[in-house]
């Protein structure tokens, strides 16, 4: 399976380089951004395994960056690798500051950059399966079938929130990622085509992985809806 790797720097060149580099490898997939605000969306909609980090980018600056990533429970797991022209042991203490996993001083050596990268992902996505919960999100408007989801669904190790609305729901995907979404579809005020439109733009990694319930049916609503 292939690791995500967002890449994160101002300068054309090494951004272009640097995407060549693992793009070419077919265990990884490049994400890029030239700025943090960029860096920081990326990040929250495509959940990437590791983030290689320029210190000095626009907008939001590479430490700020690590320090939003690290503090959001659905990206803490997210390793960030810190590059910039500071000295090794200088530029190493800063980024261990906000919580970076590594740093790589520029000009940097190439193939130490994969081999540091390569190092720090051998144990990412094992570590966050056995320590992580998987996130349910359960659209219901009825509180007895809510919370008797809440019940079964906690007792089997998940996480899950309830939402008795969509407005409500909606106000939750905003602030959280989730992993799975079960939506009754007989939720008032509930229009499932546009409720789904917008699910694909704020979490588009739920697509596959929303159900949709109704009475004792139960239909997997991506492919019904988005085929």
């Amino acid at each position: 399976m292939t690791k995500k790797i967002l890449i994160v720097e101002d300068e054309e060149a090494i951004l272009a380089l640097l995407s060549t580099i693992f793009d070419d490898r077919s265990k990884y997939t490049t994400l890029c951004a030239s700025d943090g605000e960029e860096a920081l969306r990326i990040a929250q909609v495509d959940n990437p395994d590791i983030i290689l980090l320029d210190i000095q980018i626009p907008k939001i600056n590479g430490r700020e960056v690590c320090k939003s990533v690290k503090s959001d429970p659905a990206m803490s797991h997210t390793k960030v690798l810190m590059l910039s022209g500071m000295a090794q042991t200088t530029g190493w203490q800063k980024a261990r500051e906000v919580g970076a996993d590594g740093y790589v001083a520029k000009p940097f050596d190439l193939i130490a950059l994969m081999e540091t990268v390569e190092e720090l992902l051998k144990t990412d996505k094992v570590e966050r399966r056995e320590t992580q919960a998987i996130r349910v999100l359960v659209i219901e408007d009825e509180p007895a079938i809510g919370e008797a989801c809440q019940r079964i669904l906690g007792h089997q190790g998940f996480e899950v929130d309830i939402a008795r609305n969509v407005k409500v729901a909606r106000d939750i995907i905003a602030e959280k990622r989730y992993d799975c979404c079960l939506i009754d579809i007989k939720t008032p005020e509930m229009d499932v085509k546009e409720l789904f439109q917008w699910l694909k733009e704020k979490q588009p990694s739920l697509m596959g992985r929303v159900v949709l319930t109704t009475g004792r049916v139960m239909v997997q609503g991506t492919q019904i809806l988005l085929g």
